[in-house]
């Protein structure tokens, strides 16, 4: 049987590698928590490593198994009712706090239906008029199926990890302006929900923003030993969760400094309260025909 809600899993092996997997278009989400996972194989080899210290979420549409590394990586692994392993997405746990009204959850049409993402809008309290606030912005949520019960529009706080592409980090807010011009000019707190430009199919789970370094630290993966830096990044709107690969960051930004780039957005909607202990299958698990990741 498959154990209870907070418990570790257990399963059997013997997963067939040879199927064609969907890769994420970008490949460095894994690496920028401290994961390097290049290929297909090391991928479903990290699950097998992983799942054993799992934490299961039963929702109606199968089962999240989130797994947790001291320095705030996470994993969160889905099996599908027939326990069939069809995705596995990256996330982030972190400080970062953005109070968001949630307007709607998105028909990204993904037939896989622990995946989403949901629109809202930043810093309602910033609203000039009803259901809107300082922006609105999309963001992928490693949980979505857990949240099933939200009725639409409200306001939650959710723990948002940006997981950078590309940066630049300025010593201090002055510094910045003085990249600034006329033509295009933005604060050091500027947010662009740049995921949101283009037709509905070309929407994304990305932002363009700038923001003061709260707090910064070289962190260890512990599974691999491999380093990544955190930020805790406060922009407009809230504070975001900012990761990156170190060679996107060499050097660790200094406090009161000023990030700005492009980022991938995932964010958990408070706690992921687990749903009945019910009995999905059995206790071995195998790889779906196809394997999503983010």
């Amino acid at each position: 049987m498959i154990p209870s809600a907070g418990r570790s899993v257990s399963y059997t092996s013997g997963i067939d590698s040879s199927a064609p997997l969907r890769i994420s278009p970008v490949a460095t989400h894994f690496s920028t928590i401290g994961l390097p996972l290049n290929t297909d194989v090391e991928l479903l080899e990290c699950v097998e490593r992983v799942m054993p210290d799992a934490e299961k979420f039963p929702t109606p549409h199968g089962t999240y198994f989130r797994w947790a590394d001291p320095s705030g990586a996470e994993l969160w692994i889905q099996l599908n009712p027939e326990n069939e392993l069809v995705g596995v997405n990256p996330h982030f746990g972190g400080r970062a706090r953005v109070r968001v009204l949630l307007t709607h959850f998105l028909d990204t049409g993904n037939p896989n239906l622990l995946e989403g993402r949901f629109h809202g809008w930043a810093d309602p309290a910033k609203a000039v008029a009803e259901q809107s606030g300082a922006y609105p912005f999309l963001c992928d949520t490693p949980d979505a199926a857990c949240h099933l019960e939200l009725t639409f529009p409200t306001e939650v706080d959710v723990q948002v990890a940006a997981f950078a592409h590309d940066i630049q980090v300025f010593a201090n807010p002055k510094a910045f302006d003085a990249t600034q011009n006329s033509d295009a000019w933005q604060t050091s707190q500027t947010f662009v929900p740049s995921g949101l430009l283009g037709t509905a199919n070309e929407r994304r789970a990305e932002a363009s923003f700038n923001g003061h370094v709260v707090r910064t630290e070289r962190r260890t993966n512990r599974l691999t030993g491999v380093e990544f830096v955190w930020c805790l990044v406060n922009s407009t709107g809230g504070t975001f969760d900012v990761v990156a690969d170190p060679e996107l960051l060499p050097k660790l930004p200094p406090v009161g400094g000023v990030i700005s780039g492009g980022f991938w957005l995932t964010g958990r909607i408070g706690a992921c309260a687990p749903a009945s202990t019910q009995i999905l299958a059995s206790d071995s698990w195998k790889r779906g025909r196809r394997l999503e990741r983010r």
